[in-house]
């Protein structure tokens, strides 16, 4: 699980931003082998006090939330990082739950349903790539 916080925290696109910004080569940042894999947190609802609902979502990114890892074609197709991308759906899920102020989400249940796992895609330059991922 710390192979995806890093790759999606803040300190690794601020790292990469000021490598650029300085004028270094890309090759001076350390690039995971593979291309932008991701799993995203849709059709997730929270629920407030009150018994309304909402989507669970990244306020910060005006998006749905997501996860990513950069992944070899043999590493999707052999699965190899997904349940771990579906545990950090699951942390990120509830990080994002806690912020909105939810009494209850459906966090878990998709989580052990393996709906976000089935749903693991490439993602290109889509808006939802973790900012600052280090492909290659």
């Amino acid at each position: 699980m710390d192979r995806f916080k890093l790759l999606r925290g803040a300190l690794a696109t601020v790292f990469a931003v000021a490598l650029n910004a300085a004028g270094c080569a890309n090759d001076t940042i350390e690039l995971a082998e593979g291309r932008p894999a991701c799993v995203l947190i849709l059709g997730t609802y929270g629920y407030y006090p009150d018994g309304s609902r909402l989507l669970v979502s990244d306020d910060d990114r005006n998006m749905v939330g997501s996860v990513c890892t950069c992944m070899t074609d043999e590493e999707f197709e052999g699965a190899v990082y997904h349940d771990e991308l579906n545990d950090d759906a699951l942390e990120l899920c509830h990080e994002l739950s806690d912020r909105l102020g939810f009494a209850w989400d459906e966090c878990r249940q998709n989580h052990e349903s393996g709906l976000w796992r089935e749903r693991i895609q490439w993602s290109g330059s889509r808006p939802w790539v973790t900012p600052g991922l280090p492909c290659r």
